[in-house]
């Protein structure tokens, strides 16, 4: 069995999609601060054509706030000989801090 949520981006600020807006996300605008560039491109949050203070500003609102849910695939193995159970989470962007099991409604491991 396996389980997948596909991730998006849900923030003007989470540039690559990992789903929190953090370091990855100001380089982007670090790496063309003050530069003028094509109005509503990456980096350029209030679509004034200029990387500045006013898309920091933006940047710095949403800094650290994890945006939807990120991607994670969950895989189950149950073993008909045994009765064992093997779970296996994998997470593709953010890091995952905590995970746990139910079964039938019954906290089982994290």
């Amino acid at each position: 069995m396996e389980l997948r949520q596909h991730r998006k981006r849900l923030a003007d600020t989470d540039f690559d999609t990992n789903g929190i807006t953090d370091v990855n996300d100001l380089l982007v605008i670090t790496g063309q601060w003050l530069d003028s560039i094509t109005p509503g491109s990456e980096g350029d949050l209030n679509t004034d054509g200029e990387i500045n203070f006013a898309d920091f500003a933006q940047l710095a609102a949403n800094w650290q706030k994890i945006q939807g849910i990120p991607e994670i695939t969950a895989s189950i193995d149950i073993s008909i000989e045994d009765g064992s159970v093997e779970v296996q989470v994998q997470n593709e962007g953010s890091p995952i801090y905590q995970y746990f099991l139910l079964i039938d409604g019954i906290f089982v491991k994290n």
